[in-house]
Protein backbone atom coordinates (compact mmCIF):
# COMPACT_ATOMS: atom_id res chain seq x y z
CA UNK A 1 0.00 0.00 0.00
CA UNK A 2 1.28 3.71 -0.95
CA UNK A 3 0.35 6.94 0.86
CA UNK A 4 1.57 9.89 -0.31
CA UNK A 5 2.45 12.70 2.22
CA UNK A 6 0.51 15.85 1.90
CA UNK A 7 2.42 17.85 4.52
CA UNK A 8 6.02 17.87 6.24
CA UNK A 9 7.94 20.10 8.47
CA UNK A 10 11.13 21.34 6.67
CA UNK A 11 14.24 20.25 9.69
CA UNK A 12 14.93 23.37 11.79
CA UNK A 13 18.62 22.54 11.43
CA UNK A 14 18.73 22.57 7.85
CA UNK A 15 16.54 25.71 7.81
CA UNK A 16 19.14 27.64 9.72
CA UNK A 17 22.05 25.98 7.36
CA UNK A 18 20.09 27.54 4.15
CA UNK A 19 19.34 30.77 5.64
CA UNK A 20 23.10 31.26 7.11
CA UNK A 21 24.05 30.57 3.67
CA UNK A 22 21.42 32.98 1.91
CA UNK A 23 22.56 35.63 4.58
CA UNK A 24 25.98 35.75 5.41
CA UNK A 25 26.13 38.89 7.36
CA UNK A 26 23.65 37.69 9.70
CA UNK A 27 24.86 35.79 12.64
CA UNK A 28 22.14 33.38 13.27
CA UNK A 29 21.92 31.33 16.25
CA UNK A 30 18.84 29.18 16.21
CA UNK A 31 15.71 28.51 13.64
CA UNK A 32 12.76 27.56 16.18
CA UNK A 33 9.30 26.23 14.17
CA UNK A 34 6.47 28.46 15.29
CA UNK A 35 3.03 27.81 13.66
CA UNK A 36 1.88 25.40 10.49
CA UNK A 37 -1.26 26.84 8.79
CA UNK A 38 -1.42 28.10 4.83
CA UNK A 39 2.33 28.90 5.49
CA UNK A 40 5.02 27.53 7.95
CA UNK A 41 6.48 30.40 10.48
CA UNK A 42 9.96 30.01 12.16
CA UNK A 43 11.34 32.28 14.60
CA UNK A 44 15.05 33.12 13.48
CA UNK A 45 17.04 34.43 16.10
CA UNK A 46 20.32 36.32 15.38
CA UNK A 47 22.88 37.44 18.59
CA UNK A 48 20.99 40.75 18.48
CA UNK A 49 17.21 40.14 16.81
CA UNK A 50 14.34 37.90 16.14
CA UNK A 51 13.38 37.71 13.34
CA UNK A 52 10.14 35.76 11.41
CA UNK A 53 10.92 33.49 8.31
CA UNK A 54 7.60 32.57 6.56
CA UNK A 55 7.69 29.31 4.09
CA UNK A 56 4.70 29.24 1.76
CA UNK A 57 3.87 25.65 0.58
CA UNK A 58 3.88 25.51 -3.07
CA UNK A 59 0.14 24.39 -3.12
CA UNK A 60 -0.87 27.43 -1.06
CA UNK A 61 0.63 30.79 -3.04
CA UNK A 62 1.87 29.75 -6.52
CA UNK A 63 2.01 33.24 -7.72
CA UNK A 64 5.07 35.10 -6.80
CA UNK A 65 2.72 38.28 -6.93
CA UNK A 66 0.44 37.15 -4.00
CA UNK A 67 3.47 36.94 -2.12
CA UNK A 68 4.78 40.30 -2.99
CA UNK A 69 1.21 41.94 -2.39
CA UNK A 70 1.58 40.66 1.43
CA UNK A 71 4.81 42.33 1.75
CA UNK A 72 3.55 45.40 -0.12
CA UNK A 73 0.08 45.11 2.39
CA UNK A 74 3.27 44.36 5.70
CA UNK A 75 5.49 47.70 4.65
CA UNK A 76 2.20 50.12 4.38
CA UNK A 77 1.04 49.36 7.62
CA UNK A 78 4.46 49.62 9.23
CA UNK A 79 4.52 52.75 7.76
CA UNK A 80 1.15 54.08 9.12
CA UNK A 81 2.50 53.14 12.73
CA UNK A 82 1.21 49.55 12.83
CA UNK A 83 3.42 46.81 14.69
CA UNK A 84 3.94 44.11 12.57
CA UNK A 85 6.64 41.62 11.33
CA UNK A 86 8.67 43.75 9.49
CA UNK A 87 9.76 42.93 5.55
CA UNK A 88 12.65 45.04 3.95
CA UNK A 89 11.90 48.27 1.73
CA UNK A 90 13.68 46.63 -1.15
CA UNK A 91 12.15 43.15 -0.45
CA UNK A 92 15.46 41.75 -0.22
CA UNK A 93 14.18 38.79 1.82
CA UNK A 94 11.81 37.03 -0.93
CA UNK A 95 13.75 33.82 -1.99
CA UNK A 96 12.74 30.58 -3.22
CA UNK A 97 12.99 27.03 -2.06
CA UNK A 98 12.30 23.75 -2.90
CA UNK A 99 11.67 21.25 -0.56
Amino acid sequence: MHLPVVYSTICEKALQKVLQEAYPTEQIQAVHYMLRGMNDTYLVETIDQKRIFRLYRSDWRTEEAAVVFEMELLLHLNRQGVSVAFVSEKMEFFKKYFA
